[in-house]
């Protein structure tokens, strides 16, 4: 199977050019009569019509071999991936897992203990992403977990 780059589609109706760009982004155009799914992990599109009528596909893949959805528009291509997509300014990338613990080890060396939100928000993750990262350094032996659930802040060991 061929390796997902982009999952992208082109909506033949308001002309908006959509991109899902993790595995659950489910991202509809503004008119509402497309929608994209699975980022790099799997191609799911979803139409009011039929695929040739409201929808251009405009997907990017590794061995640039062209991938044709089933009529009924379910699930095609399944590939996998250990990224994780951040938002920066509107404009979606994706970093790895150790990129995303580096950047947390920096920000906490550099505005002391932090909280999970705070961490969230600079980094673009989300809330629930972030602190699985977090938890799984404060493991490691990292960082410092320190106060209760809604209090707590992490600092450098």
């Amino acid at each position: 199977m061929p390796k997902i780059i982009r999952n992208v589609i082109q909506c033949n109706h308001c002309g908006d050019v959509i991109e899902s760009v993790n595995v659950h982004d489910y991202v509809t155009c503004s008119c509402g009569a497309c929608s994209v799914d699975g980022g790099r992990d799997y191609i799911r599109r979803s139409y009011k019509t039929s695929p040739e009528a409201d929808y251009i596909d405009l997907s990017e893949y590794a061995d640039s071999a062209s991938c044709a959805l089933p009529e009924d528009g379910k699930q095609a291509i399944k590939a996998s991936n250990k990224k994780q997509a951040i938002s920066d300014n509107s404009k979606r990338q994706t970093i790895k897992v150790s990129d995303s613990r580096n950047m947390f080890a920096e920000y906490v060396l550099q505005h002391g203990a932090s909280t999970t939100a705070e961490m969230a928000e600079f980094s673009g993750l989300s809330p629930q992403r972030t602190r699985a990262i977090l938890s799984k350094m404060v493991d490691d032996g990292i960082i410092i977990a320190e106060g209760s659930n809604k209090t707590r802040k992490h600092r450098l060991q």
